[in-house]
């Protein structure tokens, strides 16, 4: 019995209550969001400032590759984010913004959410080609 509670455990993407502030720049308009308390965020906010590029994938999200991979050590090995949510995906090192509803898929790890996730995804869903994003820790 133990060992089945154990799987069950490690099968959930932890999502942490979110602490750390974080502002998300799209094509000069900004967005409050909250990291939440894993790994992958650990990682993710010693890179920050960051600038990337990001592009539409699957009418789904929005994705920009990174230099490197993120520890996701201790973390679910899979996730089902919501719109509003930021992503890590572990098989190419990419950050994701998902603006639909998308499915579990193993290999993404949930970094954090959008303060105002359904204006924040409008948004993001209507930018298209190259898009310009600046990430930065807030107060």
């Amino acid at each position: 019995m133990f060992v089945l509670v154990l799987l069950s455990l490690t099968s959930v993407q932890s999502v942490s209550a979110a602490t750390d502030k974080i502002r998300v720049t799209i094509n000069n308009k900004s967005f409050k969001a909250k990291l939440y308390n894993n790994s992958a965020t650990k990682s993710f906010k010693k890179r920050l400032p960051m600038k990337l590029k990001f592009r539409d994938y699957a009418s789904e999200e929005k994705i920009a590759d990174i230099s490197g991979h993120l520890n996701t050590k201790g973390m679910a090995d899979g996730g089902n984010p919501k719109p509003g949510q930021i992503a890590y995906w572990s098989p190419q090192p990419r950050i994701v913004f998902y603006y639909s509803d998308v499915d579990y898929f193993d290999g993404i790890h949930l970094i954090g959410k959008f303060d105002q996730p359904q204006k924040a995804s409008r948004y993001i869903q209507k930018q298209h080609g190259k898009i310009k994003v600046v990430i930065q820790k807030s107060k």
